[in-house]
């Protein structure tokens, strides 16, 4: 198994990971072989379950076999090797392992599996994952698989690292329709908050600063002209006013004020929503969100996800005019219109710009 580099699935839940752990021991401590049925009724695992599980232990490395209904591994195979690492380190390595895995496929996670091949592996031998910990629990988080866009991703840090311009083929979300044009590609960004990987790059086409989702690049090729990096092009100054990876059009940051109710006043003021954000207690227990946002429009599905609890968006007008209209048409909230005073004035030049 020498020089193998596998990668670590996303694991479920907690408990399917206690039970991955529970079957590899077992195989190790059974030298004649182990019945997966008779296991399985011992424990109260179903054994289609256990198959499933089987398959997971052989991609990450553990040599299994069977024969008559039953599963073995080799008789020197060992369940970790810690290269110098106590439980706690080798806990801490496996989950960035698995917040890596929110974008698989890509450089990054490729290069966490070979770490984490190396040292937990014994002569090149691959391990799993620790030992469970009751005081953490570890689940996987859910992704789009970049997989199929490896060559994309690959073909564009290339571009990045050589400052070389590329031609874009780029599917719009909403309509589906692909557009081309020449971006000087100056970053990738892996977002926690979205779960999702971008393309950050001036667009010729555009003129101006774009965020591209990786997963509707239709084809990314090399134009050989090489350009000179633009400051603008990096996250922190691409995504400064930006909520979340939406960036607009403005010429400068537009405010944004919104009052929660009480029911989730704590919720909204416990978290780090934007660097620019200033929260106020009012009286009757709700809080005031401030921001200053490159594109309100960006918060609209976040508005909405909170329902009758967003008691008003206070500014800009248009902004509460937009999500008081959506609930309507979706058939919303009965009392939409007290929730969201009648005002009027909406911009006509607010996008987004993951799908330019």
């Amino acid at each position: 198994m020498s020089g193998v580099v596998a990668t670590v699935p996303p694991v479920g839940t907690d408990q399917r990971l206690r039970r991955l752990l529970q079957l590899g021991e077992a195989l190790i401590d059974a030298p004649r072989g182990l019945s997966l049925e008779q296991y399985g009724k011992k424990h109260g695992y179903s054994r289609s379950a256990l198959y499933r599980d089987v398959a997971v232990l052989r991609d990450v490395g553990f040599p299994i076999t069977s024969d008559r209904g039953r599963h073995r591994v080799a008789a020197d195979f060992q369940l970790f090797g810690r290269r110098g690492l106590d439980a706690g380190e080798l806990l801490a390595l496996f989950v960035a392992r698995q917040v890596a895995g929110r974008i698989p496929g890509s450089r990054f996670d490729r290069a966490l599996a070979s770490v984490w091949a190396k040292v937990t592996g014994v002569d090149g031998q691959l391990a799993l994952v620790p030992g469970a910990d009751d005081a953490l629990s570890v689940s996987a988080f859910q992704t789009l698989d970049y997989t199929p866009h490896r060559a994309v991703i690959d073909t564009l840090e290339s571009a990045i690292h050589g400052r070389v311009a590329v031609k874009l083929r780029y599917r719009k979300a909403s309509s589906g329709e692909v557009s081309e044009r020449v971006v000087e590609p100056g970053q990738l960004h892996a977002d926690a908050a979205v779960e999702g990987l971008f393309l950050i790059a001036y667009c010729r086409w555009r003129r101006a600063v774009r965020v591209f989702a990786i997963q509707r690049v239709v084809s990314a090729e090399p134009t050989g002209e090489h350009f000179t990096p633009r400051a603008e092009t990096r996250s922190r100054v691409a995504l400064r006013d930006a909520f979340r990876v939406w960036v607009g059009k403005q010429d400068a940051p537009v405010n944004v004020r919104v009052r929660f109710a009480r029911s989730i006043a704590s919720e909204i003021a416990e978290r780090h929503w934007h660097s620019s954000q200033v929260l106020t207690q009012v009286p009757g227990g709700e809080v005031v969100l401030e921001l200053r946002v490159g594109d309100p429009a960006s918060l609209i599905r976040w508005l909405m996800g909170y329902g009758a609890d967003v008691i008003e968006v206070e500014e800009p007008r248009w902004l509460a005019e937009e999500v008081r209209r959506r609930h309507r048409r979706a058939g919303g909230l009965p009392d939409a219109a007290r929730i969201y005073r009648s005002q009027r004035g909406r911009p006509s030049t607010s996008r987004t710009a993951r799908a330019r």
